[in-house]
C-alpha cells in the first residue's frame, strides 16, 4: 500500500465536514442554473427541486476503516447527506439576504455557504484564539491517544471466506470485542480459515507508520486503532474477511508544544462549530420537503481507496 494512499484518506476523514459546506464543482446550483445530463437520475428532492447523481456523486469518498462495533458509515448516505447540506445551506443564506459576488454558479455558491457558515460562526461567538489555555490542555488530556501518530501496530486476525463470510464476521466482531486475549485466540481456532496466521495464534502482520507490504484494507483499519484490544473489520482485495485485534500498540506520543496548541483549539472550534451547522441543518430539513430514491442512491457507485487517493493525490 503506498503511503499516499493513506494519507489521502485521512485527509479525506479530516475534512468531510469543509467538503459538506464547499461545493467542488457546482454543487448546491439550482437547476435553472445548472442543467444535468439527460442520463442522470434524481436521487433525492429539496422543495421539489431535484439532486442529481452527479451533485452526490461528487461527495462520495471510500468507506472509512471500519473499528470498533459501531454501525458503518454509509458512504452515499454519507455524500447526500453534504449535498442536502449545501442546497439547503445556499437555500438559507439567500433568504438571510447574504451577498456573493457575480461569476459562475459554482463560485456564487461557495460564497453564499461560506457566508452563512461564517455568519453562524460570528453569532456564536466561535473562535481558536479565544479557547481556554485549560480547555485546550483538558482536551489534548482526554484525546492524547488519538492525537499521536502511530510507530507501529501489531495485529491478529480471524480469517473468514467463503459466500457466508461478510455474515458470519459481522456476527462474530462484536463476540470478538468482548472476548480477552485468550478468548479471541480461542475464536481464531475455532472460525479463522487461513492456517498460517492460525497456527501462530492468529498473528497476521505488524504494521508500521509505512504500512509497508500490508494489504491496503488492513493496513487502513490497524492504523486506526490505538489501544490494544480494540478490533475491526477489513474485506481484502481477495474477497476475505478479516476481523482484526491489535494486540500491541505503540505510539509517538503527542508532544504538548504550541504546534500542538494550535491544533487542539483548532479541533475544540471546529468541533463547537459543526454541532451548531448539525442544528442549523436539523431546523432547516423541518421547514423542506426531502423525498430520497433510495434505489437511485444505492445505485451510486463507491470509490476505493487507491482510486480515490489518486484523483485526490493529483488534486491536492
Amino acid at each position: 500500500m503506498l503511503l499516499r494512499d493513506l494519507k489521502a484518506l485521512r485527509r479525506a476523514a479530516k475534512r468531510a465536514w469543509l467538503l459538506a459546506a464547499i461545493p467542488i464543482l457546482a454543487a448546491g446550483a439550482s437547476p435553472t442554473e445548472l442543467s444535468a445530463p439527460s442520463q442522470e437520475s434524481i436521487v433525492a428532492r429539496v422543495g421539489g427541486e431535484p439532486i442529481h447523481s452527479s451533485e452526490v456523486e461528487r461527495y462520495l469518498r471510500p468507506a472509512p476503516p471500519r473499528i470498533s462495533v459501531a454501525t458503518p458509515v454509509e458512504p452515499r448516505v454519507e455524500a447526500l447527506n453534504r449535498a442536502l447540506r449545501v442546497r439547503l445551506f445556499l437555500a438559507e443564506a439567500r433568504r438571510r439576504g447574504i451577498k456573493a459576488p457575480d461569476g459562475p454558479p459554482a463560485l456564487v455558491t461557495a460564497h453564499l455557504v461560506q457566508g452563512l457558515i461564517r455568519e453562524e460562526r460570528l453569532r456564536h461567538g466561535i473562535r481558536a484564539d479565544d479557547i481556554a489555555d485549560e480547555a485546550a490542555l483538558r482536551y489534548f488530556e482526554e484525546h492524547r491517544e488519538s492525537l499521536s501518530r502511530v510507530a507501529s501496530i501489531r495485529v491478529s486476525a480471524i480469517v473468514l471466506t467463503g459466500p457466508e463470510g461478510e455474515e458470519r464476521a459481522e456476527q462474530l466482531l462484536p463476540v470478538a470485542a468482548h472476548a480477552s486475549e485468550e478468548e479471541f485466540h480461542d475464536l481464531v481456532r475455532q472460525h479463522s480459515m487461513d492456517a498460517a496466521s492460525k497456527n501462530s495464534g492468529g498473528h497476521l502482520a505488524v504494521v508500521d507508520d509505512e504500512a509497508h507490504g500490508v494489504e491496503e484494507a488492513i493496513a487502513a483499519v490497524a492504523l486506526g486503532m490505538r489501544k490494544a484490544g480494540q478490533v475491526g473489520l477489513a474485506r481484502g482485495a481477495d474477497g476475505r474477511h478479516y476481523i482484526l485485534r491489535a494486540t500491541e500498540v505503540r505510539l509517538h506520543p503527542a508532544p504538548w508544544d504550541e504546534q500542538m496548541v494550535m491544533r487542539v483549539r483548532n479541533l475544540i472550534a471546529y468541533e463547537k462549530l459543526e454541532r451548531v451547522l448539525r442544528e442549523l441543518m436539523e431546523q432547516l430539513l423541518t421547514k423542506t420537503h426531502v423525498s430520497i430514491d433510495q434505489g437511485a442512491l444505492q445505485q451510486l457507485r463507491v470509490p476505493s481507496v487507491s482510486e480515490y487517493s489518486q484523483s485526490s493525490f493529483v488534486s491536492d
